[in-house]
């Protein structure tokens, strides 16, 4: 199932290694070994090659549930072969005051990801302008006629299928085999460059990715839970993708 064109612009760029540019001038349109894009009513829209705007959110809506369920089938696969404790594979104590109090951790620990979210667009680095730009003209149009309901769903199975692999099952399973002292930070370091190795678009959002991992590893460190991480990292992608569609009170928009 073709993904979207952004992704194979990308691909293109990287295999012709020639820097990404995207005009932010109306009126003008940019090319590809595959394809053209062209502002209409400020918007960028795709050639007919790759479909209507509603048949790449329905495809990118399925496509997206489809990976992270994957994600959540290869993370239990891993605990099933021995990667993970299997005396408690999940820990799942939803009713215990440690479940409620991971829960809420989780929910706070979102507030420091959304401050760098909103301030990222007002930074004068080169990088982040231009990834504040793929993201405007690339990935917002995937979404921005989505409805809220399908954003909270793909934030809920990023959150899931993400956190049980690359924490629960990749961090906790490195921990796990090794053991202290050193296996808890080598676990982090490895799962945290896997995170963002698996989310390269490009040099800097990898680097972004990265550290967010390592956050998010540390999260889990320091409460103990796999939860913590999981509501920090769905919470994150919902109001994210709100904000990015200016469903929110701060609008999203590139300096």
């Amino acid at each position: 199932m073709e993904l979207d064109f952004y992704f194979r612009l990308l691909i293109s760029s990287i295999e012709n290694d020639s820097p990404l540019k995207i005009s932010r001038t109306e009126g003008k349109s940019f090319h590809s070994l595959r394809g053209t894009c062209t502002p209409v009513n400020g918007d960028l829209e795709l050639s007919q090659e790759f479909g209507s705007k509603e048949m790449r959110g329905r495809d990118l809506f399925a496509s997206v549930v489809f990976v992270e369920g994957m994600l959540i089938v290869g993370a239990l696969g891993l605990a099933w072969l021995g990667l993970y404790d299997r005396n408690q594979p999940l820990n799942l104590e939803w009713l215990s005051d440690n479940w409620v109090l991971a829960t809420l951790w989780g929910v706070v620990a979102t507030v420091p990801c959304l401050v760098l979210l909103f301030a990222m667009q007002y930074s004068s680095s080169p990088q982040i302008k231009q990834l504040a730009d793929l993201v405007k003209f690339r990935v917002v149009p995937l979404f921005d006629e989505m409805p809220i309901w399908k954003l909270l769903i793909i934030a809920v199975m990023a959150g899931l299928g993400e956190e049980l692999l690359f924490r629960w099952a990749l961090q906790g399973g490195i921990e796990y085999l090794m053991g202290e002292p050193y296996g808890r930070w080598l676990a982090l370091l490895v799962a945290s460059l896997a995170f963002g190795i698996c989310h390269y678009l490009s040099a800097t959002y990898a680097v972004l990715a990265a550290g967010i991992g390592c956050y998010l590893g540390l999260l889990m460190i320091l409460t103990g839970s796999w939860v913590t991480p999981t509501v920090t990292h769905a919470l994150y992608d919902f109001v994210a993708l709100l904000y990015l569609t200016n469903r929110l009170p701060i609008k999203f928009s590139v300096n």
